[in-house]
């Protein structure tokens, strides 16, 4: 890309934040009006664009889903190897998990991606279970074993009640170009749910639906998953071409990131 169109919008950046921030310190109401619509422009320069106008692009895959739903196992299956919590009560993750190659997490660290997260390196797992961290952060985690192509985006629970959830899941949409759709039979059509793939789908995200917790050896089972999962991909307004797979559901504390 051209070194002054890149200059111009890093310069176009900073001074929609200056203004933002300025308006922001005016009379509350009155700022939240103007600000009270997420503009998509705006998320997709600071969580997408901004990031990439420099150094080598990468690919940010993203899982995300409602409560409960196996996120985090299945994100620890993909890579195989235990990076993220695991429990079993429901809305484990609290804030997002960013995996990526030592080299990419450190340019993260660096805040030279995700500019609308606050960076900071992920010492243990149990991290991400702490509410109490700002709603801001986005925990990273490096490993010398990953490649430089592909980041990993382990996400808190979309269909949550909790404000600074919401916040997260919009910044998620923008951030992310593959966006894995966890989905449980309960919730797979839950309001909260919809919204957010769909909005994902509108921005043209690629969206990979997996029915997670599917019995492989009851054939109903299978058939109920597969219909589940295109009643899904209909309400979001994917194309009923658009490739779909299961997460089969093994008994608790089994060790199976190998299998």
């Amino acid at each position: 890309m051209n070194r002054v169109l890149i200059d111009d919008i890093e310069n176009f950046a900073e001074i929609w934040k200056d203004f933002k921030s300025k308006v922001s310190s005016l009379h509350s109401d009155f700022s939240k009006n103007i600000f009270k619509e997420n503009l998509v422009w705006e998320r997709l320069l600071f969580g997408k664009i901004l990031p990439h106008l420099e150094g080598e692009g990468c690919l940010v895959i993203a899982v995300a889903g409602g409560t409960n739903t196996g996120k985090s196992t299945l994100l620890n299956v993909l890579l195989k190897k235990d990076f993220t919590p695991v429990h079993h009560f429901a809305a484990a993750t609290k804030r997002p998990i960013l995996i990526a190659s030592t080299s990419k997490a450190q340019q993260c660290l660096q805040n030279k991606l995700f500019l609308e997260f606050d960076a900071k390196e992920m010492e243990n797992k149990e991290e991400a279970i702490n509410e109490f961290l700002p709603g801001d952060i986005l925990l990273v985690k490096g490993d010398e074993t990953l490649s430089d192509t592909y980041l990993y985006l382990d996400t808190p629970d979309i269909d949550s009640i909790k404000k600074e959830h919401w916040d997260i899941a919009e910044k998620i949409v923008s951030a992310g170009d593959i966006i894995i759709a966890v989905l449980v039979d309960v919730k797979y059509k839950d309001d909260a749910v919809v919204q957010f793939f769909r909005r994902a789908n509108e921005e043209g995200k690629i969206i990979i639906p997996v029915m997670n917790k599917v019995y492989a050896d009851d054939p109903e089972s299978l058939h109920i998953a597969k219909e589940q999962i295109k009643d899904f991909m209909k309400e979001v307004g994917l194309n009923e071409d658009v490739q779909f797979f299961y997460f089969l559901t093994y008994p608790r504390n089994e060790i199976f990131l190998d299998k």
